[in-house]
């Protein structure tokens, strides 16, 4: 499929801009997806409850729990917070936070200008797969849970991102094309009018 019209990939800057922001974005899905996140966060006291001899709360029974939940992130806390509260939260966390993946992996992919759109969208499916694999497979060595729905998530986020960058880019080049087109009818027309004028 012809990119016509299609500014990336022509201009360095942008495609240096867009480069830079889909590396960066993975580092950010790296780091959120290997982050510390407790099953549950550990609720705040403000040392007034009883139940120990310090004002701490033991439950009743007096004894320190052994191995107490581990700290949430502080950078994604809010984050984690919400996550308490909104049911299903992590399904749709997980699958927005991919779709951004998708949306700007397939845009930075279609400035390598020997890559079509079908081939570029197939990339990104393998990729965000590859990724979502890879982060699962991490999180066990880092006190967090695996889950297949985690993938099944994540994979979906990736394809829904990517089948919007190539509406965005399909989109694009059909509005250039259709406009060229159009210039290009008004000059016929107009090199018409003036034949007839001047025979």
């Amino acid at each position: 499929m012809s990119d016509k019209g299609w500014p990336l990939g022509k201009n360095k800057m942008l495609t240096i801009i867009v480069w830079t922001l889909t590396l960066l974005y993975t580092f950010f899905v790296i780091y959120i997806s290997t982050a510390t996140l407790p099953a549950e966060l550990p609720e705040e006291t403000d040392g007034s409850s009883g139940g120990g001899a310090n004002g701490n709360d033991t439950g009743g029974s007096g004894v320190t729990p052994v191995n107490p939940p581990p700290e949430p992130d502080p950078i994604l806390r809010p984050i984690y917070s919400v996550r308490d509260r909104v049911p299903n939260f992590q399904v749709f966390a997980n699958i927005g936070i991919y779709l951004v993946f998708g949306l700007l992996l397939i845009i930075s992919l279609k400035t390598i200008r020997k890559v079509g759109l079908p081939m570029a969208f197939l990339a990104c499916s393998l990729l965000g797969l590859l990724l979502s694999l890879s982060m699962e497979f991490t999180q066990s060595f880092v006190e967090r849970v695996t889950d297949i729905n985690d993938v099944i998530a994540n994979t979906s986020g990736t394809l829904m991102g990517a089948f919007a960058g190539a509406m965005i880019i399909y989109g694009y080049r059909n509005h250039t094309d259709r406009s060229k087109a159009k210039e290009i009818g008004d000059l016929a027309t107009d090199m018409d009018e003036q034949k007839e004028e001047h025979p």
